[in-house]
Order: structure tokens, then C-alpha cells, then sequence
């Protein structure tokens, strides 16, 4: 939404296209659970969140997940996702620090001419 709740609109009249999520570039653990099996687990899939296929490698060492490092990014992450992993007898939080965002392809209008700008470019500050 736009000024005072108004969608944001291109020139032809389009309203503009929320912008999504993207792929996670940063994480950190929030809960690193308890009596796990010590041992690197490679490529744990990521379970909750708003998007899909993001995978961890975690370490667990004195039975807790010492290390956790993006595998596989996935997509449409937001910024803020809690996902869960649950591998080696332990199910602990990750927190997504970070997401590169996804622009939108850009329309245009094959009368007029005029583009539509996804909201990130047409208001950066907006949401």
C-alpha cells in the first residue's frame, strides 16, 4: 500500500507487485537444543519459514549445535524466518540474519510505454 493505504500504481493504471522474499545469505542459532550426538551434519534440511530449500550444515559439539552455515540458500526467505533443524537427536532454531532480495521482473505497458516498478524500487522505505 501506498499514501495513506492506496495501492501504488504505474502510469497504465497496474497496481505494483508486493516484493517476496529471497535467499537466505546470513544465519545464526538461536536455540541450540541439547543432547545431541557430536559430529559435522551436512545439508539438513530447513523446516518452517516462508520459503523452500534452504539447507544447513551444522557441527554439534558437547552435545549442542555449535556451528551453523548455509548450505543450500533456497528461496523466498524472508529476513527474520525462524526455521527448525531437527538432525543428530537434537531439534534447535535458526535465525535468517539475512536475505538477498528478489526484484520483480518490470512491466511495461505495450500502449503506453510506461513501466511498473516493483514496491522496492518505487518506495524503498515501504516494508
Amino acid at each position: 500500500m501506498g499514501f495513506l493505504g492506496q495501492p501504488i500504481r504505474g502510469s497504465n493504471g497496474a497496481e505494483a507487485v508486493p516484493e517476496t522474499g529471497g535467499d537466505v545469505t546470513g544465519v545464526t542459532i538461536t536455540n541450540a537444543g541439547t543432547g545431541g550426538v557430536d559430529g559435522p551434519y551436512n545439508n539438513t534440511p530447513a523446516i518452517g519459514g516462508s520459503g523452500t530449500g534452504l539447507t544447513i550444515d551444522v557441527t554439534i559439539l558437547g552435545n549442542v549445535i555449535s556451528v551453523a552455515a548455509i548450505n543450500a540458500a533456497g528461496t523466498d526467505y524472508i529476513t527474520g524466518d525462524v526455521v527448525t533443524v531437527d538432525v543428530g537427536g537434537i531439534t534447535a532454531e535458526v535465525l535468517t540474519l539475512a536475505v538477498s532480495p528478489i526484484i520483480p521482473a518490470v512491466a511495461s505497458s505495450p500502449t503506453t510505454g510506461s513501466y511498473l516498478l516493483p514496491r522496492s524500487i518505487v518506495n524503498p522505505y515501504y516494508g
